[in-house]
């Protein structure tokens, strides 16, 4: 702005137009130089821009424990159990599911956890050993699974009692005789029976005669 009183100069306001412009280019330059001088000397010296550090990293997380399924156990707690079957090659279930087939010699050889089970045994289709519940802990392993033979029963002879005979009175003794005595007479009378009398016969009739 001119002074009043102050003739117009026009190289002086020339002058302090130019400066000003020139100020301002060279302010607004000034960090574009400064970048250019920055990349030259790394250029030059071969010194490589240094890599900023990201800062947005991804928080570790803690891995949660897979839940182990319902029903199994850990490895380390199994037990080894061995089953004696009533035949070779014989099927074993347990919990009404196939588990194994005894070997040649009829036993099968497994690793179970302790626990209580249902266990049977099956040979084509046929059952040769009835369900029935065991308990498998470390000191109860060796399992067998045979037949029951059946228990023989005892035969009671019947006793028969033998009554000791009344003795007979002299009455029935001499109605006896006399029975045998005509029983005699008359066989001997009968031309076809007078050979079944025996001498005993005649006897008895003799001492009849003497009573």
């Amino acid at each position: 702005m001119r002074r009043p009183g102050r003739p117009f100069n026009f190289t002086e306001t020339l002058t302090s137009k130019l400066g000003a412009v020139l100020f301002l280019s060279l302010f607004g330059a000034l960090p574009v130089i400064i970048q250019a001088q920055e990349d030259l000397r790394n250029t030059v010296y071969g010194n490589k821009p240094a890599k900023t550090k990201k800062t947005n990293q991804t928080p570790k997380t803690t891995p949660t424990p897979k839940k182990r399924k319902p029903g199994t156990t850990a490895k380390t707690n199994l037990v080894p159990v061995i089953f004696t079957t009533q035949e070779a090659r014989a099927e074993v279930w347990l919990n009404n599911r196939y588990f194994g087939m005894s070997d040649g010699a009829a036993q099968l050889r497994r690793s179970l956890a302790p626990g209580t089970y249902q266990v049977m045994v099956k040979k084509g289709g046929q059952i040769l050993h009835q369900a029935q519940a065991i308990n498998v802990t470390p000191e109860q392993t060796d399992f067998l699974l045979v037949r029951e033979a059946p228990k023989p029963t005892k035969q009671t002879t019947p006793v028969v009692k033998v009554e000791n005979p009344k003795p007979k009175t002299e009455q029935e003794i001499a109605l006896e005789i006399s029975r045998k005595v005509r029983e005699t007479l008359e066989n001997y009378a009968d031309p076809a029976k007078t050979d079944t009398v025996t001498t005993a016969d005649w006897e008895l009739v003799l001492q009849a005669a003497q009573l």
